[in-house]
């Protein structure tokens, strides 16, 4: 049997694969590998490059230049019919929403990948 380690409540690590699971509902399933970007205002939008994960808590429409750049988007707040979560399937891109604790467990910069399936993801750099 694998030795896991209990962080909080939620996430596992498995010292083994170093991933971890996240809290929140997959509002659409995939893979994705790229740079953490927060996006805390609309200001934030510029810092958002092609392919980064970008962590956010602004669901609405004055966002949607952020999620079609993104390569994934991970949503403090919203549900599956969100307007992250409705514009990330329009693109196929992945996506996780209502994962609360999303600008604590990430530090602007950092390189994941992500499994919205499996609400998991795993620290690159």
């Amino acid at each position: 049997m694998k030795k896991t380690t209990r962080i909080k409540n939620y996430h596992t690590v498995s010292p083994s694969r170093g991933t971890l699971k996240l809290n929140g509902l997959s509002a659409n399933y995939g893979n994705a590998k790229g740079r953490v970007v927060f996006i805390k205002t609309i200001d934030d939008i510029r810092n958002v490059q092609k392919d980064d994960i970008v962590i956010t808590d602004k669901i609405t429409s004055e966002y949607t230049e952020a999620f079609m750049k993104a390569g994934a988007v991970i949503s403090a707040r919203g549900g599956i019919t969100c307007h992250a979560a409705i514009v990330c399937r329009e693109q196929g891109k992945p996506c996780i929403v209502a994962c609360t604790d999303a600008f604590t467990l990430f530090t602007e910069g950092m390189k994941i990948e992500i499994d919205t399936k499996n609400l998991t993801y795993t620290i690159i750099s």
